[in-house]
């Protein structure tokens, strides 16, 4: 189970470590983004600095309808107990966790400031 909590901006945070293929890792605070369909997204200061390894440009549909293209890189994460290699979409913003990661689990929030956050496998 991954547990985290909703912040100040409302927005429901999980911690998230993040390996990347030299074995720097750093634990960050990833928004879980149900609008997002892809995996995870990190700032490109992280990527930079836990040298991810680049596989592709890929693209993507924003909320306004406008068409973006991003970097697409590899990575390793801790997803609930266990070792996950993912992709990660190169953003200027904040980390994101998409749809695509929570495929098959159970989310739930609790709506108030500090309110928990559980990602769970489905019963």
């Amino acid at each position: 189970m991954i547990v985290g909590e909703v912040n100040e901006q409302w927005e429901p945070v999980i911690p998230l470590d993040v390996r990347g293929p030299t074995g720097r890792w750093r634990r960050i605070n990833a928004i879980v983004d149900t609008g997002y369909t892809g995996t995870l997204t990190l700032p490109l200061e992280l990527i930079e600095q836990l040298e991810l390894k680049w596989d592709r440009i890929g693209g993507g549909k924003l909320a306004d309808g406008r068409t973006i293209g991003f970097d697409v890189y590899e990575a390793t994460i801790q997803w609930s107990g266990r070792s996950r290699s993912t992709w990660i979409a190169g953003c200027g913003g904040d980390a994101l966790v998409g749809m695509e990661l929570l495929r098959g689990l159970e989310l739930n929030v609790q709506i108030r400031l500090g309110g928990s956050v559980t990602i769970a496998e489905l019963e």
